[in-house]
């Protein structure tokens, strides 16, 4: 195998126009109330996949974090209070009273007001420290990150959930016992705690069994929720981040951190953890509930049955009902799950513009031994916060994600709050049924979202010929994820599976990074930020509301038009629905999707190809995915908008309405307010040529993360440090998390920088 280069020592620099030694770091860990299973093959695979130094203590992390969760036992007599009663237990009584006097006298109504009186809160998230106080004292920059946690970044992941689920408050104490979590941690003693809606005990422990150990490559986090009401919602939940190694081994000195990085990188991995703690766990898909009546989803008691795995092992579990979760094979064979409850099937649906599906697909490569997965595919989920893989371009809290705690019953979710995730949005059907890449090409449906341009790398693993085109999200120039896999160090020594082979001429050539998303090659590599305003190029803009576009330049040396990617100042029309763009001081107007403009300005050869609206613009349409509760029409002559389910609802993502289910009305979020398109410079082009500036509003920050990526990009950077002129030699560092279950389970880290 050709290295892409070999680090030397861990202050060396290889050479700047080298890809860096790709390193694994598995770290398996999941949670289960069910008992763990020795017939699952994942993490062999694992192990096998990622040369790691302590396989068996993964292992031992996900058999731990698996077994933590204790179910709610009517013996124990320990259910939480619910003041004047939970709206399930106040459905109860009342179908009780009714039994009594027989159904023709039951007060339907009567019901419907009670339940309607329901006042759901915002989500309370305790955070439980003591363990940190006790692990201050061991080094100067562990007590930094201490402080970060308690002081930044743990109020940020609770403000986080806060605005996005609300719950039926707790009205008295949790009660969180000295055993909780099964040893996980280790409690002095109980401990009441009040003014919660659910606690999380943090710790920063380094233990073999929690994938954290000094000297190993390690999880940056592992959590689990540990134990539920008497409703199964999750009151008490485990979240230990590992502090030990930076695993940001390029610019950042592990003894002088840069703070606001490591700030970033803990909220954004702490959140995608804390959404664990709160059920997002394939083990507690049995657990959902109807949102209107209370009562189980699956039948009680639970009842184990032969299940073929998304690994392909077949062995007993507990299976949620067909009514929670219902199996599928793509067209080439490759086996899934798919969650198939009503407020996910019709966010799925207006997200990708698919009317036929039948839910969202769960990851079908696993992370960990779930027999179901416990994270929303990556191959049509990339940009969720819920899915395998965390990147900067990765972790949006999206109307998906708020769709699956809302339809387990235990959380109203805010959908005003959302974050739109872009990828695959209004792709239609073909996006999620085909294969993103047929016979080596880029279908229509795949356009802006999978890629085929190849990096080249000569026989000392030197980049050369690499097309520089743009990420899913359009915010920054980025290079195809796509090589020769024999000719990169570091990948797992195994053939790209026949369902996932794209490329007829070369069973080696796939996605070398983001294998989770089936193989298929994702522009990933970052080469350069168009949202950071101290990047400076000639004839292009960075900002905040600047996005990438494709363009082509003759080459003439071989006669041909060649991919490059440009960054330009970008408004969202909300009059006409269309993207617009300043090149030079000119606007160009991109009508539709695909639209091809001359790019006369820079270069008479250059022509720009305009990218799909619903990725640069998604809040225009049908916003938060009509929050599950309406049908996205994207066929509408005033552009996609949502069609209410309840009538009387208007406002423009049908937050106001409750129909259906005892859930208390939403406040409808505010309608963006136009403001006029700022003023041309001197020559723009004949006014005949292109339409006349309308009321359109600047894409706001909250479309998409704006801050500095966390790792500077989120599989490799091409480029210089960010604020540096770009030069024909860029460095390149690489770094991907990918999630397993409750926990971090893969660094992938170039350790080149």
């Amino acid at each position: 195998m050709k290295p892409f280069c070999r680090r030397q020592h861990s202050s060396s620099r290889c050479g700047v126009r080298h890809l860096g030694f790709i390193s694994f770091a598995l770290s398996l860990a999941t949670c289960s109330a069910s008992p763990f299973s020795t017939e699952a093959s994942a993490s062999r695979r694992a192990g096998t996949w990622s040369r790691v130094t302590h396989p068996a203590a993964k292992a031992r992390a996900e058999k731990v974090l698996r077994n933590a969760f204790r179910p709610y036992d009517e013996s124990s007599g320990r259910s939480i209070a619910y003041g004047d009663g939970h709206p399930y237990e106040r459905r109860r009584r009342l179908n009780a009273r009714g039994d009594a006097v027989g159904e023709d006298l039951i007060d339907h109504d009567q019901i419907a007001y009670a339940l309607g009186k329901s006042s759901h809160q915002p989500l309370r998230i305790h955070f439980l420290t003591d363990a940190l106080d006790e692990a201050r004292g061991q080094s100067d920059v562990k007590d930094r990150k201490i402080d970060a946690l308690e002081q930044t970044v743990l109020p940020a992941i609770a403000n986080e959930w806060s605005r996005a689920l609300s719950v039926f408050p707790v009205q008295d104490v949790i009660s969180v016992p000295r055993d909780a979590c099964f040893g996980l941690v280790n409690l002095q003693r109980s401990i009441d705690v009040g003014g919660a809606d659910i606690v999380i005990v943090v710790d920063v422990a380094s233990r073999e069994d929690l994938a954290c150990t000094p000297e190993g490559n390690n999880a940056l986090a592992v959590a689990a929720p540990c134990e539920a009401d008497q409703w199964d919602r999750p009151i008490i939940g485990f979240m230990n981040f590992c502090l030990e190694k930076d695993i940001r081994d390029t610019d950042n000195d592990y003894q002088n951190p840069n703070m606001d990085e490591v700030i970033a990188q803990m909220t954004s991995i702490g959140t995608h953890e804390a959404g664990h703690c709160l059920g997002m766990v394939g083990d507690l898909l049995k657990y959902f509930r109807d949102p209107e009546t209370g009562e189980p989803l699956t039948s009680r008691p639970f009842r184990q049955e032969r299940v073929a795995c998304v690994d392909g092992a077949v062995r007993n579990e507990y299976r949620p009902s067909r009514d929670v979760l219902a199996e599928g094979a793509t067209a080439n064979g490759a086996r899934y799950f798919e969650l198939v409850t009503p407020r996910i099937a019709t966010v799925a649906r207006n997200h990708f513009n698919c009317a036929s599906l039948r839910g969202a697909r769960l990851e079908n490569q696993p992370t960990s031994e779930s027999c179901f997965g416990s994270h929303f595919d990556e191959r049509l989920f990339f940009t969720e916060l819920m899915g395998p893989v965390y990147s900067s371009f990765s972790n949006a809290l999206s109307p998906m994600t708020m769709a699956f705690f809302e339809d387990s019953s235990w959380y109203i979710a805010n959908y005003s709050a959302s974050v739109p995730s872009t990828f695959g949005h209004g792709a239609g059907c073909d996006f999620v049924y085909k294969d993103c890449i047929q016979d080596g090409d880029v279908p229509e449906y795949s356009k802006g979202f999978f890629c085929n341009q190849r990096v080249q790398m000569d026989s000392f693993g030197r980049v050369m010929n690499t097309e520089v085109t743009c990420d899913p999200t359009r915010t920054h120039k980025a290079v195809c994820d796509l090589a020769l896999r024999d000719e990169v160090a570091g990948l797992p020594d195994t053939d790209i599976p026949d369902p996932f082979q794209y490329f007829p001429e070369d069973q080696d050539l796939g996605a070398f990074s983001m294998w989770l998303a089936d193989f298929c090659p994702i522009a990933t590599i970052d080469y350069m930020d168009c949202q950071d305003a101290t990047n400076v190029r000639t004839s292009e803009y960075f900002g905040t509301d600047s996005r990438c576009y494709d363009v082509r330049v003759d080459d003439i040396w071989q006669g041909t038009k060649v991919g490059n990617s440009m960054c330009f100042k970008t408004i969202c029309n909300a009059d006409r629905n269309v993207v617009e763009l300043e090149v030079r001081g000119s606007r160009i107007v991109c009508d539709y999707d695909g639209q091809v403009h001359s790019l006369g300005e820079i270069s008479g050869s250059a022509e720009l190809e305009c990218p799909r609206f619903a990725v640069v613009c998604p809040e225009l349409i049908c916003p938060g995915n009509c929050a599950g509760r309406g049908v996205c029409n994207w066929e509408s002559a005033s552009g996609p908008t949502c069609e209410c389910f309840d009538e009387a609802d208007t406002s423009p993502g049908c937050f106001g309405s409750a129909k259906g289910n005892y859930l208390s009305r939403l406040t409808p979020a505010p309608t963006p307010r136009p403001t006029m398109s700022p003023p041309i410079s001197q020559g723009q082009p004949d006014d005949s040529l292109r339409p006349a500036p309308t009321p359109s509003y600047t894409i706001p920050n909250s479309i998409f993360k704006t801050e500095k990526p966390v790792y500077e990009g989120p599989i490799i950077i091409l480029g210089p440090s960010a604020g540096s002129t770009m030069s024909s030699a860029p460095r390149i560092t690489n770094h991907l998390i990918i999630y397993c279950s409750t926990a971090v389970v893969l660094v992938l880290t170039m350790l080149c920088g």
